[in-house]
């Protein structure tokens, strides 16, 4: 078993293993993702040796079997997708689980912008919703949570709370930083990355923390 393969063992799920633990078909996960209704794929491997990543295009791989892999978080929203789609049918359990998803996700960025960063797009300085910004944010991350971005970075990407303080962690840090442009950092801002790791840490969000980690102790 190479690198890859004991990765996605480790972490993720195929298509015909998280279809079985939610005692559904193949078919009828395939069909939830094609409505929008649960997030695709976060890795897809095809015949030929090519790896399609939601968050990192394409690559090559060597000697890994062809399939779909699927954080097993995913079983939560899988749940919440049947429920919804015998109830409602396909088209309204869409909006349904959309609207829910984008209060919570909303609720947790007003926390976030009182405990982590300030949302100036968002939020006004007395921590009301500025609608414009607060959609725009919303809007893409219900559109990169059905890709199954999330999926590869968040521990939990059943939980819009999990989802939405990885997204500020990492803008938070992008602030400190200057979008990459600031080579030096003051003490201050040392001790505030650190902080931040210490989330990430406590988050478990992987492939973020490690590049935090990497920064700091480069920079």
């Amino acid at each position: 078993m190479n690198s890859l393969e004991t990765y996605l063992k480790d972490y993720y799920r195929t298509a015909e293993q998280l279809a079985a633990v939610c005692s559904i078909s193949t078919d009828e996960l395939a069909a939830l993702v094609r409505e929008d209704l649960v997030p695709c794929a976060s890795y897809t491997i095809v015949e030929g040796g090519r790896l399609i990543s939601q968050a990192f295009g394409e690559m090559t791989v060597q000697d890994s079997a062809p399939g779909q892999y699927f954080h097993p978080g995913n079983a939560h929203w899988i749940a919440l997708a049947l429920e919804a789609k015998t109830r409602l049918g396909p088209k309204q359990a869409h909006a349904e689980l959309k609207k829910r998803f984008s209060t919570n996700f909303a609720a947790a960025l007003k926390e976030l912008d009182t405990t982590m960063l300030r949302l100036p797009d968002s939020f006004t300085d007395t921590g009301t919703a500025i609608s414009k910004g607060l959609q725009s944010r919303t809007e893409s991350a219900w559109d990169s949570f059905l890709k199954g971005v999330f999926s590869l970075c968040v521990s939990d990407p059943s939980s819009e709370r999990s989802i939405a303080h990885k997204e500020i962690l990492q803008e938070a840090l992008t602030e400190i930083y200057d979008g990459g442009a600031r080579a030096n950092l003051s003490t201050d801002n040392r001790v505030h990355i650190l902080a931040l790791i210490d989330c990430t840490r406590r988050q478990q969000c992987r492939s973020l923390r490690l590049s935090i980690r990497a920064a700091v102790e480069n920079g």
